[in-house]
């Protein structure tokens, strides 16, 4: 039997918890503009699993408060700024990384 217990994280869009019968793990069912989610806690722990859906309330309530988001992540990690890279820059920094120096002359066994 599905189970599922239903909290009001925003005024406007409610979120709930439940756990589906063929799985031992909490989910998170959501919705915006219609379109429904459901998410995995990969919590077995009820406590733990409220907790997460605590934590996607607080993030619904920035996002409809207009914040941005890097704003938000900054002041939850208690970082002063965030790291800016050219993809560009990134991938070419990688593919150097990735690169194994060849050997002229190969082992001998």
């Amino acid at each position: 039997m599905l189970h599922i217990d239903a909290y009001i994280v925003t005024g406007f869009t409610m979120a709930w918890l439940y756990r589906q019968d063929n799985s031992q793990y909490w989910w998170i069912g959501y919705r915006i503009n219609g379109r429904q989610y459901l998410r995995s806690t990969r919590e077995t722990d009820r406590a733990e699993a409220e907790k997460l859906l605590a934590q996607f309330g607080t993030m619904q309530e920035a996002n409809r408060a207009g914040r941005p988001h890097e704003e938000f992540y900054l002041a939850l990690t208690q970082q002063q700024q965030l790291r800016r890279i050219v993809l560009k820059a990134a991938v070419e920094e990688w593919l150097t990384e990735c690169k194994v120096p060849r050997r002229r002359n190969p082992p001998t066994v």
